[in-house]
């Protein structure tokens, strides 16, 4: 039984560098600390372009936040007044060594062997500095333009109306299979909140994800537009895409049961749904949901 379907599922996962307003510090990076004693240090530095602006983000409507990445990662198109601007950032899904000093990149230990045959250890550290030469493009005195893309207001969550379309599943033949032998159903809520997907809380074979599949209305022209989130996987790299300025999407929220055998009774099922808004915002409720088979089955 498949635990998760990852092809389905959508990580609202947003990483940026966050700076502050004012700064027009041109570089970024660990600050190099004093080698310890009985070391040997150096130091790699890289650098890079980069493009940083503010954008509001959604503690209130004065409240602006900045986003800077290398241009390797972001691309943007700069008018004379607006800009438009798409992030694109891989998240390593493999193990991640964490160590102690979170500024070294990297730390190695050499064992050496004096005259009277003493051992000493010596510990060579190698960290990186990044260097960033950066393109202010609406922020601090070289800004390009004075644009900065509206606060976008998302609406409340009607907690209500997603109880009660969650209450109930109703699980029936899935007519993807000729064979009758697999069973499934469905419940999906439209919402602009990206919900985590969910799976602990469930028996194998049953879960929650947030659709890739996003509705965006222009809010110039009221056009509605359907967008699918450019998202590739692979075995250790997860590969993200963002656009700024952002939007308000709206997904769905779905809830399904795939199973291989029928249910022998209803089963009742409370659990928690962790949600965000398009700012990072994040907040939770708890569903109870009833999983039963269609009658006759």
């Amino acid at each position: 039984m498949l635990k998760r379907l990852d092809w389905l599922t959508f990580f609202p996962l947003i990483s940026v560098v966050f700076l502050a307003c004012g700064d027009e510090n041109s570089s970024t990076g660990p600050a190099v600390e004093p080698c310890p004693e009985n070391a040997v240090c150096d130091t790699t530095y890289v650098d890079k372009e980069a493009y940083s602006f503010i954008y509001y983000s959604g503690k209130g409507r004065k409240d602006l936040d900045t986003v800077t990445a290398p241009k390797d990662e972001m691309e943007c198109e700069i008018g004379d007044d607006d800009f438009k601007c798409v992030w694109t950032w891989v998240y390593k899904t493999c193990q991640i060594v964490y160590l102690a000093r979170e500024n070294l990149g990297e730390v190695e230990t050499e064992v050496v062997e004096s005259d009277d045959g003493e051992q000493h250890f010596i510990q060579h550290y190698h960290w990186t500095e990044v260097r960033l030469d950066t393109t202010y493009i609406n922020y601090t005195k070289k800004r390009l333009i004075d644009y900065v893309p509206p606060y976008i207001e998302t609406p409340e969550l009607d907690v209500d109306e997603l109880l009660a379309e969650f209450d109930t599943l109703v699980i029936d033949l899935d007519t993807l299979y000729d064979d009758g032998t697999r069973y499934y159903g469905h419940v999906e809520y439209s919402t602009p909140y990206t919900f985590d997907d969910a799976y602990s809380e469930f028996p194998d074979g049953i879960g929650a994800y947030t659709s890739v599949f996003s509705t965006v209305v222009d809010s110039a022209t009221g056009l509605m537009s359907f967008e699918m989130e450019p998202i590739s996987f692979s075995s250790c790299y997860q590969t993200y895409v963002t656009k700024y300025p952002l939007k308000q999407r709206n997904r769905d929220f779905v809830l399904y049961a795939f199973l291989d055998e029928p249910l022998e009774r209803d089963t009742t099922i409370t659990w928690m749904a962790h949600y965000s808004d398009i700012y990072g915002v994040e907040d939770s409720l708890e569903i109870t949901t009833l999983f039963t088979m269609k009658e006759g089955l």
